[in-house]
């Protein structure tokens, strides 16, 4: 093992030298490099086996975390329970079972977490599980245990008798009757009659009144639960039934006596966003009712402008508090805590198809005093086999891409742009925001384009409850290179003189509007909820389009995720796509629908799922040659053992992907990696057109 760890050491300190010979000699840079990816490769053979040795041994470790003073629980289960499922009344209780993986015989001593309790939790649990239903309405339920120990383990079981739910008769609301809003705030309750007498969601219910009295200008409302159960007499003397009435006392009606601004600037600065805009992002003006949803868009306008580590409003009273009294005035004073106002961040990194990228993004989250948000991103990729930044040995390292495989990649992309956003009106509802762009980007074997300049306008608006509606206007100015079996087999462009309209510099302009909901727990690895959005877009002279461009679109994309418990998550999503319009000719390669690669339909190259273009030498064409007289067009046949020296992707106008996923989580350093089981499903196709 010494011997092992430290040959990387001294294999990666002979093999970097001084930066002075790293400017002269850029070719044995590379060369050194690439001896450093083989060291670092063959002592990984060396590392597994360590880790090998190493895993028992951190799992022994982890079995004698446990006090010796508790048990394993090897299985927790619940039977007799039909209101409520069992991961449910697991989180009620404290006692947690190992994991699954441990009552294995042959990888139990090794894979799975460990968990212990001591058997005194036991009834304590139990007690649990009984106050628990009895809360949601079951008076009359019994649970008993049955425990089985072996050495240092039990098997644990809860049986219940749930026995008959007792259930609401009557639901009142008093103390409303001058409230105009009155019918708005009984609505929908979380409680009604007929359904559980469930005390977790009365107490709900008693919230919701509570702030819908707050969202129409009575925050100092106070709401009184009351209720009352009625056994049944006789042979039904099991049947219970509730009656439930919520008292409410609304105060005065509350209105706006003055707005103060509190702004803490960071320490050793002044304040660096005036007052005045302050005041006006809150859009709270002197004398309008005091509603909290008001509040809450708000703080959430002044979150949005990226200017504040912490923002916090609350009213304080300027008259005496009297609930007989008709209304009543407060001050709202928001207190900002500010965040430093300028950063600049600068990454790295190495891609399969972008071989090496860097970024470089300023940031100024106060432009001209204003709380103006200013943007701008410089990009590059293709570092290593584009031009004018590609380097010798580089192939070695970038192989996907490189030697011609594809020939998109023989430029450097890159993408220059500044992004102002402003958020205005009331709460933030409306954030429009301006780009100015150029940029070179490369989809894989399927096309290129140019854009020498290029403006996106858009503007988000909150036009549901968590449904943001975006605006876009996208106008540039630029060319698409793509292989002329494209152009050919799917536009119909097979003259030089047609394949112009693409290849040069025409003006592009797409109009869209896309939808998108957001339910995720998470927004990064998300285990539960769900996320949909649709896209929709269009180019035309309606839109200010060259006329060679003409087309629309839409794209859905939805996401479900399910959390199975033990950090096992099921993951599934659908997209689906069409391009339409009056003829595919005026449809520009950038805009058609791609599928293919390690995030849509795995197992297939990137972008070469559907139809694709074979381009194949000269020399594999069979002698015959049959002539389509009604189109004037030749057709080659090529001998079929000929391989394809190139493959095109050329796209297709409607898209479908399907993919499933169960994700778990690794019992080998378990919050880091996670397992994925995976099948994937999709189909790329065009609708009465060829399919290339």
């Amino acid at each position: 093992m010494p011997t092992a760890s430290a040959a990387p050491a001294v294999a990666a300190s002979s093999l970097v030298p001084p930066v002075r010979t790293l400017l002269q000699r850029p070719a044995i840079v590379v060369y050194r490099l690439q001896a450093v990816v083989r060291a670092v490769r063959q002592h990984l053979r060396v590392g597994t086996v360590c880790l090998a040795i190493a895993v028992p041994v951190a799992v022994q470790a982890q079995r004698d975390a446990c006090d010796p003073a508790e048990l394993e629980v090897r299985s927790l289960r619940f039977t007799g329970n039909r209101a409520f499922g069992n991961g449910q009344l697991a989180s009620v209780i404290a006692l947690t079972a190992s994991d699954p993986s441990r009552r294995v015989a042959v990888i139990g001593g090794v894979f799975g977490v460990r968990r212990c309790g001591n058997p005194g939790l036991v009834a304590i649990d139990r007690a649990r599980l009984v106050i628990y239903y009895r809360r949601r309405g079951f008076a009359d339920v019994q649970v008993d245990t049955a425990v089985q120990r072996a050495r240092r383990t039990m098997d644990l079981r809860f049986v219940v008798k749930e026995g008959r739910v007792t259930t609401i008769d009557t639901l009142r609301v008093t103390g409303v009757e001058r409230i105009d809003e009155r019918v708005r705030l009984v609505r929908n309750l979380p409680s009604a009659p007929g359904q559980p007498f469930d005390v977790y969601l009365l107490e709900q219910t008693r919230d919701t009144l509570a702030r819908r009295l707050a969202d129409v200008g009575y925050p100092f409302a106070q709401v009184l639960l009351g209720t009352d159960v009625v056994r049944g007499a006789g042979a039904d003397s099991t049947n219970r039934t509730a009656v439930v009435e919520f008292t409410v006392r609304p105060g005065p009606l509350v209105t706006i006596g003055s707005v103060v601004i509190n702004s803490v600037a960071r320490a050793g600065l002044k304040q660096e966003i005036p007052s005045d805009v302050v005041r006006g992002l809150v859009g709270l003006r002197v004398g309008q009712r005091y509603e909290q949803s008001s509040v809450e868009r708000a703080t959430r306008a002044l979150y949005l402008t990226d200017a504040y580590q912490q923002v916090r409003i609350e009213p304080r009273l300027l008259d005496s508090l009297s609930y007989n009294a008709d209304s009543a005035r407060v001050e709202v004073v928001v207190n900002t805590a500010e965040r430093f106002m300028h950063s600049r961040t600068l990454s790295a990194g190495f891609g399969t198809l972008d071989c090496f990228r860097t970024q470089l993004q300023y940031t100024d989250r106060n432009l001209f005093r204003r709380a103006r948000r200013l943007e701008i991103t410089a990009r590059v990729s293709k570092i290593g086999i584009g031009r004018p930044l590609d380097f010798e040995g580089a192939d070695g390292l970038c192989g996907v891409v490189a030697n011609g495989r594809d020939p998109y990649s023989d430029r450097m992309n890159y993408y220059l742009g500044a992004t102002l956003r402003a958020p205005v009106g009331p709460g933030g509802l409306r954030i429009p925001e301006v780009t100015l762009y150029s940029e070179v980007r490369g989809e894989f074997r399927a096309y290129r384009r140019t854009t020498p300049i290029g403006a996106i306008a858009s503007v988000t608006l909150q036009a549901a409850k968590r449904v943001p509606v975006t605006l876009a206007y996208d106008l540039s100015f630029g060319q698409t290179e793509a292989q002329p079996a494209l152009f050919c087999s799917v536009l119909n462009r097979c003259a030089p003189e047609d394949r112009r309209v693409f290849e040069t510099t025409r003006r592009l302009a797409v109009a869209g509007v896309s939808f998108s909901r957001d339910r995720t727990d998470d927004p990064i690895n998300p285990r539960r909820g769900s996320f949909t959005r649709l896209a929709i877009r269009h180019a035309s002279p309606f839109t200010f389009s060259d006329s060679a461009f003409k087309f629309s679109s839409a794209v859905l994309d939805a996401s479900r995720f399910f959390g199975l418990g033990l950090g096992t998550t099921l993951a599934m999503r659908v997209q689906v796509g069409t391009v339409f319009g009056s003829s595919e000719r005026l449809v520009p390669p950038q805009e058609r629908l791609y599928a293919g690669g390690p995030t849509t339909v795995r197992g297939y190259r990137q972008n070469e799922l559907g139809p694709v273009a074979y381009v194949v030498s000269p020399d594999s064409l069979q002698p015959f040659v049959r002539i389509d007289r009604g189109n004037g067009t030749f057709n080659y046949e090529v001998n079929p053992s000929v391989q394809p020296f190139r493959i095109v992707p050329v796209g297709g106008n409607t898209v479908f992907v399907g993919n499933v996923e169960l994700r778990i989580r690794s019992p080998l350093l378990p919050t880091l990696l996670q397992w994925t089981l995976f099948t994937d499903v999709g189909q790329v196709w065009s609708r009465g057109g060829s399919d290339g």
